[in-house]
């Protein structure tokens, strides 16, 4: 445990060497942010010296002065060279000539933890400092970053040579260096960057030496989080103490950024602000335990500008202000803040920082903390000044404060000339225990009992041994604790007036017939009442007699039930009412029942539920109305009569039950697939299980000779076996697989995505399914596996996953990932049947499992059309064909036999889609960059210049630029080469998205690889071959497809690289590969591609089908309904049904899902004229109001279903941890089936739906989702943050979003747009409503005590039943329907570290073409100098 610091033993120290002001009355402005380098900057900050000083700063931290390799200044290379990006010399000293006449000190930003060299030493790396100021050698390097001096002191700063600190004549030129920029220069204070970088002795010893008026270091380390969501600790001692360590490590000479309070300040302002009291009752950052060296703040160029690493909330700017300002410690000002776009901020800190100066306060002033809970914090500070943060309401109370500032949820209060009233204290009064009844109170004034006198609670504790009973008096005040002494159970103190040095838990008052419970944990979860959270400070709960209540502690829950009261009142209550206490009971019963009715979601259900009234105690009425059909589920036509569902569901069980005791597990393996096709009924092929059902389902049998239709605008269901003769055999009622392959004597080809499948022996077929192995495989031997003897024209094909999302990038580790889409396409010569459900190829989820279903037929065109490939989505024009084959040329592209397939999807014509594909591919994805104009593309004959207006833009490609290393590291030349390409990049432009273009080279007298591609750097201004620089090749994968595609004149591809990056890599600055983004457009013979392709040109088409950049998942989803305007306010539902919910689902990834569907903030107001602003749901938003409902099976549910557990154990998924971490949400319902005669068999969809209704109430739209995408960051994609890097570190690529994918999925959505929107001129209007659900809507809410049907409910459930597999009958967890992989993404954040770096084979590959060019300009020479 850390302690409060004392300043006692610095103070003298301090004021002797310099390092730390000794009245604390500082206020610092950081004076710049991660842009200010593209501006004047020494010229702009010069003007606004006036306007700081008389605000009230008392130093400026500008940004690093010196001359630097990255503009930002922290890459610096010459020490004393001060013309940087930021202006010139001459600038810098008239700005701090400005600064000094105003009394506004000048902080220097100091980096000496590395240093950029300007020669290569004996490794090939930039580690020497020759020909500039401070010229060391590779002495001068750490050996950890690639010198010859010590091992470091402190953190690795990778990327570029970190100083050795050790060397007594490196921090000799420091010192030198310091005093020169105090002396000469004219800086007073210091900031010491990266100071994890180096020991905090050395620290000390600079200060010592050059003695700066103040300094401050950052040591910025990361704070404490706990799976499985990551939300920060509330306790930060750990993180804190470390910061106060490293500070007396400097002997207290220097302070530091307090990062613990910055931490959790921006997590308090979302509706957390208990976090701002620490449990001694201090402020919880370093602020509370070393206030004079606690230098805070809410943001600076790191956390947020442009970078954004770790940003404050921006609309809770002004309530980190009032925080900051008003407290102790020494505050910073960031620039953005006081100087925005719009100054809105400017004036309210400005206020702020006049109030504290006016009152006195500093960095050692007191705080007494007042209140801190979930929307209020307020403080008072050395007794004059109060202050409160937050949405709650509250204000000191007395006539000597006076409100000094307010603001959007802050304000402050100053003191008058009023002494305080005793009368009126500062802190509300908590209304149990300000004035709690006396022991022996019995006068006139005591609230009387329902009854006028006197009675007893009986409460029954749950202790693990045995449940005792307490008897609580109705005229008394009970505090509730948990005693450690006894072990874990529950004590009753019952003597309000006793003072206990533990602080209370929970308050009991009795008063009559009511029994209140209140509470004042910390935590939100610790009271629970039937179930649900008790929030903190809010109104007392109201008991009733059959009210659990239970109390965390140390992990567990301990609690009581509310048994009974008992009157014990004299004669004259007992004759008026001899059965007072059975009275007491029936109208607490009755009161708990009405009360669950009110605040159910569903009464209608909850009425008609079996949990609601107990069995044998139904009301009369209540029996009637049911028996009269009065209580109806909504959307269904049929009653719902509990006995007769029960009885309908136990013969749905013998039934099934009954087939699987006539069959074998080798009979299913060996027959499934004929009945599959053939339309059996049966679970397997016995004579007589067929008759039995011929006689029984002759129409179904005879109507699934015949095939289906649909028009692609809904979906339908699959039609189940043995659900009563009664059913109707129509379309809308399901269909089968039979009838969506009928005809089969017209299939031409199929193609099949899946995860399991039982392969029909008749049918050419392509099957891209689920391997464990060898989709982790990197051998293209193991992509494909045939043939097979019964089955002559199968092939199955297993797509890869990609090395980058395994666990830690190395294969063998596989990593989370699933082959997970349930894709049909049915070739005919005159049309192509599109399917995309829920099911798996194996009968058991189409005979016995309520699944999706989704087809439509497009017809074939006169000849093929390519461009439809390429094309975008566009509303009303789908981009359906784009997104196919896309999609199945990610599955196919490493089987080139399989390439065919893209050249017979460009035959038919998908224009009439009536829906779009939403598909996911196993990846980390960047979002694709906006169309570059070029000016040259790859050409085979000559450097081919070229205007791309003239050119139509397809797509572009992610690669990179291989063989930079070796050509900057090993040839004698490098040195002249490095220059150059210094020169050239220098000259280059840079577009707005930080790349410039490339020059992409031909190289067809390369033996080694005749499709090689040179990269070259040239002023393309002027370009010559011979005055450019080559950068390398593409890799051998990519330029194996582009050169032939290029040579052939169907497509032109351009390049552009980060010139940042490309120079790092070349000076050995980084490992990692070289970006280049290679850009795709029609060539001249693109509208002839389908007269001149041959078949061998269709692997080549695939490969870049597969490798142009598209949106996927989460982003796919957005892309789509980004076109649409949805009216927020007319929102009615938005739920997700989904048999597997992922394991690290949480409201980051909930509110990342709603944003991508259009989900905004109601802050916003709705307009159906107006775009809104996607994106802008956050998680805050998310844990104020859930924006979606999850639609999950009950326990009860799946026991009371076919065949109980056994047919949805290996079927359903819920982490018993993802619904504890939900379960408080309230986002949960109950998945009930729909129809009625489904009820009972399990649901294996994934449908999601958002639904509005116009304002009128005559049109109902949205969109509707279904497929194979479960609820999970696995399927969707997780949004990654910014890569981790040195908070100082000089990007050369911008760190936009990531989205992280492990799965293949494959869905469809389903739009009816808004009527202002809909081009629909004629006919019945479209409504969302048309679209049938598989389950009932609105869906109920969980009832207190549902619990969903999670893994560990099923296993507890399979014990109960003692369901045992015996040989005699089928284990239906043989025959995996569903994979069901331990979805814990939480791996995902380990992966936003990699780096790619170029594989060994590519530096093979790489060599071996350098070593042939170079012969090859060798030769050139020779022959040119004869």
């Amino acid at each position: 445990m850390g302690q409060m610091v004392s300043d006692e033993n610095f103070e003298e120290q301090a004021a002797r060497n310099g390092g730390i002001l000794k009245h604390g009355r500082e206020i610092l402005f950081q004076a710049f942010n991660w842009e200010s380098h593209k501006h004047n900057w020494w010229s702009n900050l010069e003007e606004k010296v006036v306007d700081l000083a008389q605000s009230g700063f008392t130093s400026a931290w500008l940004p690093p002065p010196t001359q630097s390799l990255s503009p930002e200044g922290y890459l610096p290379q010459n020490l004393y060279c001060l013309d940087s990006c930021y202006g010139s010399l001459h600038d810098l000293q008239a700005l701090l000539r400005k600064m000094k006449e105003h009394n506004v000190r000048a902080m220097a930003d100091v980096v000496i933890n590395h240093r950029v060299g300007t020669t290569q030493g004996s490794n090939g790396m930039y580690n020497r400092y020759d020909g500039i100021p401070v010229s060391w050698d590779e002495h001068a390097v750490t050996s950890c970053s690639g010198g010859k001096g010590n091992k470091s002191t402190g953190d690795n700063f990778d990327g570029v040579p970190n100083i050795d600190h050790t060397q007594p004549f490196v921090r000799k030129d420091i010192i030198d260096w310091l005093i020169w920029l105090r002396e000469s220069i004219g800086f007073q204070d210091f900031r010491f960057d990266f100071t994890k970088g180096y020991s905090a002795k050395f620290v000390k010893e600079y200060i010592e030496q050059s003695k700066p008026l103040f300094a401050v270091g950052e040591y910025w380390d990361s704070c404490e989080y706990s799976p499985p969501d990551y939300r920060l600790n509330y306790n930060q001692d750990k993180h804190r103490q470390r910061i106060i360590n490293w500070m007396d490590s400097t002997g207290g000479l220097c302070a530091a950024f307090d990062f613990t309070t910055k931490g959790i300040l921006q997590e308090a302002v979302k509706g957390e602000l208990w976090r701002l009291r620490d449990p001694e009752g201090k402020p919880p950052g370093v602020m509370g335990w070393w206030p004079s060296r606690s230098v805070t703040f809410i943001e600076n160029h790191d956390t947020g500008s442009t970078q954004g690493h770790w940003p404050f909330p921006s609309d809770h700017i002004m309530e980190g202000y009032a925080y900051i300002l008003t407290h102790p410690g020494i505050p910073t000002v960031f620039y953005d803040h006081f100087y925005g776009k719009d100054d809105s901020f400017h004036g309210g800190i400005a206020k702020l920082m006049e109030i504290r100066k006016c009152q006195d306060i500093h960095s050692r002033s007191a705080v007494k903390i007042l209140e801190a809970r979930s929307d209020l914090y307020s403080a008072i500070v050395d007794d004059k000044l109060c202050m409160k943060i937050g949405d709650g309401s509250w204000c000191p109370s007395g006539p000597e404060w006076k409100l000094a500032a307010s603001g959007d949820r802050y304000a402050v209060w100053h003191k008058t000339q009023f002494p305080p009233s005793p009368s009126s204290p500062l802190l509300p009064s908590l209304p149990m225990e300000a004035e709690p009844p006396p022991e022996n109170r019995h006068d006139d004034h005591h609230p009387s009992t329902s009854g006028g006198g006197l009675g007893y609670f009986h409460l029954r504790l749950l202790c693990p041994v045995a449940p005792l009973l307490l008897l609580l008096r109705s005229d008394r005040l009970y505090s509730l604790s948990l005693s450690g002494r006894r072990g874990p159970r529950l004590r009753l103190l019952a003597s309000p007036r006793r003072r206990h040095g533990r602080r209370r838990r929970a308050l009991l008052s009795t008063s009559g017939c009511a029994l209140r419970l209140t509470h004042r944990s910390s935590s939100a979860d610790a009271v629970r009442v039937n179930g649900r959270p008790l929030l903190r400070g809010g109104c007392p709960a109201d008991l009733a007699v059959g009210d659990e209540v239970s109390l965390l502690r140390r992990g567990a829950r301990y609690g009581f039930l509310v048994e009974k009261f008992v009157s014990c009142e004299g004669p004259k209550l007992a004759a008026a009412e001899p059965c007072g206490e059975v009275l007491v009971l029936r109208a607490e019963s009755l009161r708990k029942r009405l009360r669950a009715i009110s605040e159910s979601h569903d009464p209608l259900s909850f009425l008609r539920d079996s949990h609601c009234v107990e069995s044998g105690s139904d009301d009369v009425r209540v029996k009637k109305a049911r028996e009269e059909d009065v209580f109806l589920p909504l959307n269904l036509n049929t009653p719902i009569d509990p006995v007769a569902e029960e009885n309908l569901l136990r013969e749905d069980c013998n039934l099934v039950q009954e087939k699987l005791e006539h069959c074998t597990d080798s009979a299913i393996a060996k027959n499934d697939t004929d009945e599959l096709i053939q339309g059996s009924k049966g679970c397997c092929n016995g004579n007589t299980e067929q008759k039995e059902y011929s006689n029984e389902n002759t129409e179904q049998q005879d109507n699934e000779n015949e095939g289906c239709y649909s028009d692609g605008s809904t979906f339908f269901l699959n039609r189940l076996i043995g659900i009563g003769s009664d059913v109707r055999v129509e379309q809308r009622s399901g269909v089968t697989l039979p009838q969506l392959l009928h005809p089969m004597d017209s299939l031409e080809r199929v193609f099949i995505a899946t995860f399991t499948s039982d392969v029909p022996q008749n049918l050419p077929v392509t099957i891209a399914c689920h391997n464990k192995e060898r989709c982790w495989s990197a051998s293209r031997e193991s992509r494909t596996a045939a043939p097979f003897g019964s089955y002559p024209n199968l092939l199955l094909v297993y797509p890869q996953f990609p090395e980058e999302i395994a666990f830690g990038k190395d294969r063998k580790k596989q990593g989370v990932a699933c082959h997970h889409p349930k894709l049909l396409v049915l070739q005919r010569k005159d049309s192509m049947r599109v399917i995309v459900t829920s099911a798996n190829l194996v009968p058991r989820q189409w005979h016995l499992i309520t699944n999706t279903v989704w087809w439509q037929d497009f017809p074939c065109r006169t000849s093929p059309d390519y461009s439809a490939l390429f094309s975008k989505v566009e509303e009303p024009k789908s981009d359906f064909a784009t997104q196919l084959v896309s999609f199945i040329a990610f599955l196919i592209n490493e089987v080139p036999s399989q390439s065919y397939w893209i050249n017979e999807i460009a035959k038919y014509n998908f224009e009439g889609a009536a829906g779009y594909l939403i598909a996911s591919v196993p990846g980390i994805y960047a979002r694709s960059p906006h169309y570059l104009e070029s000016n040259y593309c790859l050409s085979r004959k000559q450097m081919l210049h070229t205007e791309s207006a003239h050119r139509m833009f397809l797509g572009s490609v992610q690669t990179s630029v291989v063989g930079l290393s070796h050509r900057f590291h090993i040839p004698s030349d490098a040195g002249s080469k490095l220059k150059a390409l210094s020169v050239l990049l220098s000259k280059c432009h840079v577009n707005m998205h930080g790349t410039t273009e490339v020059i992409l080279k031909r190289n067809t007298n390369i033996p080694a690889d005749a499709n090689a591609v040179s990269v070259l750097v040239a002023d393309l201004d002027e370009f010559t071959e011979e005055d450019s620089v080559h950068l390398g090749f593409l890799p051998r994968e990519v330029a194996k497809w582009v050169s032939p595609l290029s040579d052939l004149g169907f497509f032109t591809f351009s390049g552009f690289i980060y010139p940042r990056e490309a120079l790092e890599a070349a000076y050995g600055a980084t490992n990692t590969k070289v970006q280049l983004l290679l850009y795709v457009s029609k060539g001249p013979e693109f509208s002839q591609i389908s007269r001149l392709i041959q078949d061998e040109h269709f692997p080549l088409l695939c490969s870049l089908v597969a490798s142009l950049k598209r949106s996927l998942g989460l982003w796919r989803l957005e892309e789509v309904l980004s076109h649409f305007k949805w009216p927020e306010t007319l929102e009615t539902d938005f739920f997700y049904s989904a048999s597997s919910i992922g394991t690290s689902i949480n409201p980051q990834f909930i509110a990342s899902f709603a944003s991508a569907a259009g989900k905004r903030c109601n802050q916003d107001l709705d307009s159906e004229e107006s775009d809104p602003e996607w994106g802008c749901w956050t998680a805050n938003h998310e844990l104020k109001k859930p924006s979606i409902n999850l639609l999950f099976p009950t326990i009860d549910r799946v026991k009371n279903g076919a065949c109980g557990i056994q047919l949805s154990r290996h079927l359903l998924s819920l982490p018993e941890r993802t619904w504890q971490r939900l379960r408080s949400t309230g986002i949960f319902r109950d998945a009930i089936p729909h129809p009625y005669e489904r009820i009972g068999h399990p649901m294996h969809v994934k449908v999601a739906q958002r639904r509005f209704e116009s304002r009128l109430g005559k049109h109902s739209f949205g969109w509707t989702y279904c497929g194979s995408h479960n609820f999970s960051p696995a399927a969707w994609g997780q949004q990654l943050p910014p890569p981790k890097a040195n908070p100082t570190e000089a990007r050369a690529v911008s760190s936009g979003p990531r989205l992280h994918i492990c799965n293949y999925e494959l869905g469809i959505i389903l739009i009816i747009p808004p009527s202002a929107m809909s081009k629909q001129t004629s006919g019945r209007k479209r409504d969302i409503n048309d679209i049938a659900l598989p389950f009932v809507v609105p869906p109920p809410q969980y009832k207190p005590g549902d619990r969903p049907a999670t893994s560990l409910a099923m296993r507890e459930a399979m014990a109960e039943a003692r369901i045992l597999q015996s040989n005699d009958l089928v284990d239906l967890s043989q025959d995996t329907d569903e994979d069901i992989p331990d979805e814990d993404d939480e791996h995902v954040i380990e992966l936003s570290d990699c780096s790619p770096e170029e594989k060994e084979e590519e530096k093979i590959y790489a060599e071996t073409l350098w070593e042939q060019v170079d012969s090859s300009q060798s030769q050139r020479k020779d022959q040119a100098g004869q």
